[in-house]
């Protein structure tokens, strides 16, 4: 009995760490995510017309990870809580990433 609460509580220990891994891997995500967008977002708007006119592979992949990434998002619980906290403490404003007004603390 001794050694099955011993194993219990190991177990309980290990899922404990991976779930804080995990979530800080989420943090992670949402950052780089929150960086690279906005970016991204530029480059498709300046070679939209262009791919419209003649449709390469490359963009076609391009928009296809890019959902994928979106799909991933918005099935995950983890992801949408660390996102929320992330726009919070870094008072930013979804919208300003679309209109270009950039009056966030990532900004500066």
């Amino acid at each position: 009995v001794a050694e099955e609460e011993l194993l219990k509580a190991d177990s309980k220990g290990d899922t404990q760490e991976a779930e804080l891994l995990i979530l800080d891997e989420f943090a992670v995500l949402c950052r780089d995510l929150y960086s690279f967008y906005p970016m991204l977002i530029r480059y498709v708007d300046n070679n939209r017309s262009r791919w419209l006119k003649e449709p390469d592979v490359d963009s076609n992949e391009l928009f296809r990870m890019v959902a994928d990434i979106f799909i991933l998002w918005c099935k995950s619980h983890n992801f949408k809580r660390e996102e929320q906290n992330f726009v919070v403490q870094n008072e930013i404003n979804n919208l300003s990433f679309l209109t270009g007004e950039s009056k966030t603390k990532m900004s500066k």
